[in-house]
């Protein structure tokens, strides 16, 4: 009996070690165990437990700052309308739209520039009388626009960016986003003014 099993294991073994057949199973056996670390990783990999120190510096030398995509609302009214409108009230929507702190910190501020013009309820900015109030409000709440006013480069990288954009839109008619095209002149008027960059028209009304 342990001759019978012998002989079969030599024979499968001789079979296995065909250059061919052994190019095989090795072939599938890197795939299959790269298909394992492949899953293994895919979880681990985010924002919140990648390394900074690993990633490449931005063009200042500083890694603090160095996601450059925009974060992605899971829900918002221009995507999800159904299930946007089965959020009861104003803290259920704000809830939704919380953007969570690994992210924010990691981001460039050009991505958070659009982060907060994608911002779900920013257009209650412009639901005021006197757009200081509204943009006060937003404020208190968003808190992709509370980490925005924290950059130094914050008024510069909005003005560049939404002026781009605005001047695109009126010369050629580009639709790029509508609720940009009504927010941003007013955000980046206020955004300017909170930083101390230009002056506070509304202190002389």
């Amino acid at each position: 009996m342990r001759r019978k099993i012998c002989s079969s294991t030599l024979r499968i073994w001789k079979l296995i070690m065909k250059p061919r057949i052994c190019a095989i199973i090795i072939a599938m056996s890197i795939f299959v165990t790269a298909s394992v670390l492949a899953n293994n990783t895919q979880d681990e990999f985010s924002v919140q437990n990648v390394e900074k120190d690993n990633v490449l510096a931005d063009i200042n030398g500083d890694n603090q700052y160095w996601f450059d995509i925009p974060y992605t609302y899971p829900l918002t009214p221009y995507t999800n309308k159904d299930e946007w409108a089965q959020l009861e009230g104003l803290d259920a929507k704000i809830d939704v739209c919380y953007v969570p702190d690994e992210v924010l910190v990691s981001l460039t501020t050009r991505a958070l520039v659009v982060t907060v013009l994608d911002y779900p309820l920013l257009a209650n900015m412009i639901a005021y009388d006197r757009t200081r109030s509204g943009f006060l409000d937003v404020l208190s709440y968003c808190n992709a626009l509370q980490e925005l006013l924290t950059r130094s480069d914050a008024g510069y990288e909005l003005y560049r960016l939404t002026s781009d954009i605005i001047a695109d839109m009126e010369a050629n008619g580009n639709n790029y986003n509508m609720r940009w095209y009504l927010t941003a002149p007013t955000l980046r008027t206020e955004v300017r003014i909170y930083l101390g960059e230009i002056p506070d028209y509304e202190k002389d009304e």
